[in-house]
């Protein structure tokens, strides 16, 4: 058998040898490495983020920002409310508050729950009250985590935690915290989200494009899935602990809301039966239809019409509502509320504050010694048919100017406790204006510092002249 000769082989391509490889990668390591600590020396870090309603988790970016014109720090993220400010004067005997929250919080003044609280304060303890309004559009406690953690350092007197409705949003509104996707690729995004080289270059994940039109991210969200639901309510709880912690190291009263639902609310995502076919959705949901048209005619019989449908499909948080309100239109109060409640809690969408997130907060509160005001449980006190009647909420989970008024009143009993140099609580307590009475004005008049947006979350001008435009929650 003939044999190649050298001659008559093909050449062979010169190829690196391993240890080639191996210097090439650690060198163009080194190289980006000090590309990083180079940009970090010699570039500012970025400046205002804006990009939608449920802006991306950047770790590391700043809530705040020095502004030495004005003497304080003002929002860094164009999210935040307009009304945000922390001066560096902080007089003898004034009590600054920091409100941190959500939507629910960010509401203007002088009809937004945390300026009722700070009118409450000022009219009970006859003090001044300095509010930081530290609240944004769409926040949850991925954000309100680092933004109380900033606060901390500003000698507040007290926080006051109101979140709920858009923490399972705010957690799928970024491919940081989106726990659907691989592990592996959050960690690289995270990297990548905190380089400095990156972001002025304008790759990674720090300026995520603007949101459609007609869509600001919380409200398009695929329902949630069940294994979802309970990976994102373990990270909630985690922020919880972990925003426990800091204020109970600061050594600063805290007072965590838990937050109140419209109950009336129709549910935006319901459960279909297990195993069905596509023939047998049909049929269902045409059930459905003709019970959701006989609890609006008030049919007598539409109760026990219901019962073997719920069994068939006990998870779908449709039929809970038409029970819930078929109950109520029969006066049965207390069945309407457990089946209201629990429409609420099987819903899949992920814009509701539900049950087991309320008891979340409620056990790492008082597990840290921190107050806790029930929302609900306030509005039932106050008036239990108008609350399960939808009287103190709107169409969203937002609630009426006069149901803040109440949950802010219930608030104000708690931090009057913690401050033992303000008198008796009993007699602060009873020093509140009657219910229906206006609230008195803040001393310092609110107003807004930074830059406004327009309706796109651009930058529409360098002084504000007016509020941002606010699309639905």
């Amino acid at each position: 058998m003939d044999q190649d000769t050298p001659a008559s082989r093909p050449p062979r391509a010169r190829t690196l040898p391993r240890r080639g490889w191996r210097f090439g990668v650690a060198l163009l390591f080194l190289a980006a490495l000090v590309a990083e600590v180079v940009a970090r020396a010699l570039l500012p870090p970025p400046g205002m983020q804006a990009s939608g309603l449920v802006m991306g988790y950047q770790p590391g970016a700043p809530h705040l920002r020095y502004d030495p014109a004005l003497g304080g720090w003002i929002r860094a993220r164009q999210e935040l409310t307009p009304f945000l400010f922390v001066p560096d004067d902080k007089p003898a005997g004034v009590l600054r508050i920091a409100a941190l929250g959500d939507g629910t919080l960010r509401t203007v003044p002088p009809d937004g729950p945390a300026w009722q609280l700070a009118a409450l304060l000022e009219h009970g303890s006859g003090r001044e009250v300095q509010l930081i309004a530290a609240a944004g559009r769409g926040y949850g406690t991925a954000r309100l985590e680092g933004l109380q953690r900033e606060l901390l350092g500003h000698d507040l007197d007290a926080v006051v935690l109101y979140t709920g409705h858009y923490e399972f949003a705010e957690t799928r509104s970024s491919p940081l915290l989106d726990l659907r996707r691989p592990p592996l690729l959050r960690a690289i995004q995270v990297l990548a989200s905190r380089s400095r080289l990156l972001a002025v270059l304008g790759v990674g994940v720090h300026t995520p494009p603007p949101p459609p039109p007609g869509n600001h991210g919380a409200l398009a969200q695929d329902p949630l899935e069940i294994k979802e639901r309970a990976r994102l309510l373990d990270w909630f709880r985690a922020r919880l602990e972990a925003m426990a912690d800091d204020v109970c190291s600061a050594r600063v009263p805290a007072v965590w809301v838990l937050p109140a639902s419209n109950l009336l609310r129709p549910p935006r995502s319901s459960a279909w039966p297990e195993g069905a076919s596509s023939e047998e959705r049909g049929a269902f949901e045409r059930d459905v239809t003709g019970l959701g048209e006989a609890v609006e005619r008030g049919d007598p019989g539409v109760i026990a019409a219901l019962q073997p449908v719920l069994e068939r499909a006990p998870a779908h948080a449709g039929l809970w509502y038409l029970r819930g309100r078929a109950l109520l239109a029969a006066g049965d109060v207390v069945g309407a509320r457990e089946a209201l409640t629990r429409a609420r809690d099987l819903d899949a969408s992920p814009c509701r504050a539900t049950s087991d997130q309320r008891r979340a907060m409620d056990e790492v509160a008082r597990a840290h010694g921190i107050a806790v005001v029930d929302a609900e449980a306030a509005l039932l006190a106050a008036d239990q048919g108008r609350y399960l009647h939808g009287g103190y909420g709107n169409h969203y989970d937002l609630l009426t100017t006069e149901a803040y008024r109440i949950v802010m009143e219930a608030v104000y009993g708690e931090l009057v406790v913690q401050f033992s140099d303000l008198g008796d609580p009993m007699a602060l307590r009873a020093a509140l204006p009657a219910r229906d009475a206006p609230l008195p004005s803040l001393r310092a008049a609110p107003a807004m510092r930074g830059p406004v947006f327009d309706s796109d979350f651009r930058i529409a001008s360098a002084e504000p002249a007016g509020p941002d435009p606010v699309p639905p929650p």
